[in-house]
């Protein structure tokens, strides 16, 4: 019986099961193990010891059996070391004052990467969602152990919104991998800067190629400063995004001035075309198409927008980049004079950009990446209706995204 048990739970030599117990009403199944030596390595140095003599009693819950709960129990040996004194040794088969095995810590984490969703986890598994936490948490930290050190060539940078009120957190990831690196709670410029600093050595971020990031004035400070022979990426879809909210003024311009015109017609083929307008050409229904068409021919104010967008677009897409330079000039004169003043704000802003756009372009870099983990990390929040504190917040999104090796060593 004892050999059939250490095959089924996985628990072998020196440990030794001394007894069982079932309770069929309660469905559970109770195993008595015990260590079978006389003498056992210190847990702080490693050194064989004698044995002092045993813990009180301790209880794991193992993997269930025959639809049966199952527990371990046992009293630890507590070993008397010559340079620490007396230690209770730690069980190869459970973590340090932990209340699972490992063997069932491992399939809770299983569990977690397949449907994301802790509440359901801990209703199969039969435990608390408090444990399923602390399970989670002892996966993230066993993970960043372990983990290389992160060198990372091209680091990315993205903000994101939790908690109630303006809270932030900063996301730093490897733009090469698309796993998280860590997070920091803020997003101004210092703690961003000695966040970084924390996480990553200093030697590495010296060696960080690339930095893709958003416009953001306190990242570009912070980056700037961690990373000294970085290049600074600022990311297109950002500079897109500025360009959608642009043709979204000039509609709304452009129905003030038909409007002032009294232009009824005008105004009416402007209504409703917001979407069509912002929709790139290959997406657009037919619907979309007369929408569009109808919106270009009523306002010149939101054609001309829309035309200086299509143009930027082609200085990603399609300009040489021995080219880009000069083209992205010419967009900025052209954009900084306008009469049209959602347009000319843009249009500075790309000037007080120009370096760093012109190096995403130059070097093909992009923050789509951690515009993805941005995604995923929604998709955790969502899931699991939003996160009370910023340390949990932080520990769901490396369990998740941080392609940390979660599982015990024991258990592979």
């Amino acid at each position: 019986m004892t050999l059939s048990l250490s095959r089924l739970t996985g628990i072998t030599h020196p440990w030794k099961f001394i007894g069982e117990s079932l309770d069929d009403e309660k469905m559970e199944c109770v195993l008595e193990l015990t260590y079978d030596g006389k003498s056992a390595p210190c847990p702080e140095c490693g050194a064989v010891c004698p044995f002092h003599d045993r813990s009180p009693t301790q209880r794991w819950q193992h993997l269930s059996m025959c639809l049966y709960k199952t527990f371990v129990i046992c009293r630890l040996p507590r070993t008397k070391c010559q340079q620490h004194g007396v230690r209770t040794i730690a069980p190869e088969w459970a973590a340090p004052r932990g209340s699972f095995t490992l063997a069932f810590e491992s399939v809770v984490i299983q569990w977690l990467r397949v449907c994301k969703k802790q509440e359901g986890v801990a209703r199969m598994m039969g435990i608390s969602d408090d444990s399923v936490r602390t399970i989670m948490r002892s996966a993230v930290e066993r993970g960043l152990l372990v983990r290389p050190e992160p060198e990372p060539e091209h680091l990315a940078s993205d903000e994101k919104g939790y908690g109630k009120g303006h809270k932030y957190m900063t996301v730093f990831s490897d733009g090469d991998t698309g796993t998280v690196i860590d997070v920091i709670d803020g997003r101004d410029a210092e703690t961003t800067q000695k966040g970084l600093e924390k996480i990553v050595k200093p030697e590495a971020l010296k060696r960080v190629k690339i930095c893709s990031i958003d416009m953001s004035k306190s990242f570009f400070k912070a980056l700037r400063a961690a990373c000294p022979n970085a290049k600074i990426c600022f990311d297109r879809f950002h500079v897109s995004m500025h360009i959608s909210k642009a043709i979204g003024n000039a509609r709304r311009q452009g129905v003030r001035e038909l409007n002032a015109a009294g232009d009824e017609e005008g105004v009416k083929a402007l209504k409703g075309t917001l979407n069509a307008l912002r929709r790139n050409p290959e997406t657009r229904s037919d619907k979309d198409d007369e929408k569009f068409e109808a919106a270009m021919q009523a306002s010149e104010t939101v054609a001309t927008v829309w035309r200086h967008g299509e143009v930027l677009r082609e200085f990603w897409d399609k300009t040489p980049n021995k080219k880009a330079k000069s083209f992205l000039r010419k967009w900025v004169d052209s954009a900084s004079n306008s009469d049209i003043a959602c347009l000319r704000r843009v249009g500075k802003l790309v000037d007080s950009h120009f370096q760093g756009i012109l190096d995403a372009k130059l070097e093909d870099k992009t923050n789509a990446i951690a515009e993805s983990l941005n995604s995923k990390i929604q998709e955790v929040r969502t899931i699991a209706r939003g996160f009370k504190s910023f340390d949990r917040y932080r520990f769901n999104t490396l369990f998740y995204c941080g392609g940390l090796d979660l599982l015990p060593q024991e258990t592979r």
